[in-house]
This record gives C-alpha cells, structure tokens and sequence, in this order.
C-alpha cells in the first residue's frame, strides 16, 4: 500500500513537470514570435525550479534512493591481493604460535 502511494504521488509530480515543461515551451516559442513574455518565464521558471527542489528534498529524505548506488560508499572497497614477498608460511605453525622448526632461518 505505501509503495502505491509512493508511486502515484511519483507519477503526479512527473505530470506536474510535464505540465510546467509544456507551458515554458510555449511561452519560449511566444518570445520567439516577439511575445512580451519575458515576465511570465521568469515567474513560471521560478516556480518550476522551487518544485524540483521540494521533490529532490523529500527524495533524499524518505530514502527513495537508497536502492542507487552510493556517490561515496561509505565502507571501502574490498582492496586488491597483496603479492607475497618471500616463502610460503610452512605447515608447523600452531595455534600457540611457530615451533622451533617453522622459525629457521632461511
């Protein structure tokens, strides 16, 4: 039920957007044709940039793009193999530690 609710509310804004997109669109093609509209696109540019700003504020507050991945993870990537830089740990290690014969020099 929430999820529905969530997505109506998504698809409404997309049709507000749409709307308001629409409406500047014509109002650009008025001041084409020499339309004293420079006014109108102004105040309905604000408007439309007020809007796109609550939808991205309630965006990043209820979560809805914690399914994206992360601009910056906030645990590190897994980092590459270190190469090995001498012999292999022999087979005589223990749980209290290397006996006598793994430690030789070598």
């Amino acid at each position: 039920m929430r999820d529905r609710k969530r997505l109506e509310e998504a698809i409404a804004s997309d049709v507000r957007i749409r709307a308001m997109t629409d409406d500047l669109d014509t109002l650009f093609e008025l001041a084409k044709e020499g339309e004293s509209v420079a006014a109108d696109i102004e105040r309905d540019m604000k408007s439309y940039a007020e809007f796109i700003d609550r939808i991205e504020t309630a965006m990043l507050l209820s979560g809805d793009n914690a399914s994206s991945a992360p601009s910056s993870p906030s645990t590190p990537a897994p980092a590459a193999p270190k190469a090995r830089t001498g012999p292999r740990c022999s087979c005589a290690c223990t749980s209290a530690g290397p006996s006598a014969r793994a430690s030789r020099p070598w």
